[in-house]
């Protein structure tokens, strides 16, 4: 607990001065925080297995270009095409697996679900930029809910947690921490968007 206390207090210090200022900076901020969540996602399928070195490299350039695309926008129109988006995902991830007929080095899976992570990540850090450029406390709100909701689940299931929730994925989730969370999230947010 201590840690994450810590850890939370420095992150917090790094990170608001940097939300509040936005900008050039915020851009560059979100972008090498989404550099870090694709290597952890990379790092995460390589623990089951090693992808080709390659593969990596398209990968960080495939959400370069999707976060970065929203860099200077400042309407509330999400400028991706997401048809072009899925149709290059699929045929950079896919063309791959012609090349390798050996599933143990890279197989459709493999493909999918680099296709399914990074659209997820580049298009969710993209949208964070797309809304800090927009209006800061839209996005103020959202880490609100996020951050209260995992706060109190936390703590309620810590203090009155005793009917584990998915053991095999979180051995410490609890359904008293779940509805906790939920309901501060839901109460603390509501109270800062009136």
């Amino acid at each position: 607990m201590k840690k994450r206390v810590i850890s939370a207090i420095i992150a917090l210090i790094i990170a608001v001065p940097i939300f509040i200022k936005g900008g050039m900076l915020f851009n560059l901020f979100i972008y090498v925080l989404s550099m870090l969540g694709l290597k952890e996602f990379l790092n995460t399928k390589a623990t089951k297995k090693e992808l080709p070195s390659f593969i990596d490299f398209i990968s960080y350039i495939v959400m370069t270009l999707i976060v970065v695309s929203n860099f200077e926008r400042t309407d509330i129109v999400f400028s991706l095409d997401y048809r072009i988006i899925i149709v290059g995902l699929f045929l950079i991830f896919l063309l791959p697996t012609i090349i390798y007929h050996d599933r143990k080095k890279y197989s459709v899976v493999d493909a999918f679900h680099l296709i399914g992570g990074i659209f997820f990540l580049g298009v969710s850090f993209s949208l964070m930029i797309l809304l800090r450029n927009i209006d800061l406390k839209i996005l103020i709100y959202l880490f609100i809910i996020t951050i209260i909701t995992d706060t109190y689940a936390y703590l309620t299931g810590r203090l009155i947690g005793q009917h584990k929730l998915l053991e095999d994925i979180s051995p410490n989730k609890t359904w008293e921490g779940t509805i906790g969370g939920t309901v501060f999230g839901v109460l603390i947010s509501t109270v800062y968007y009136m």
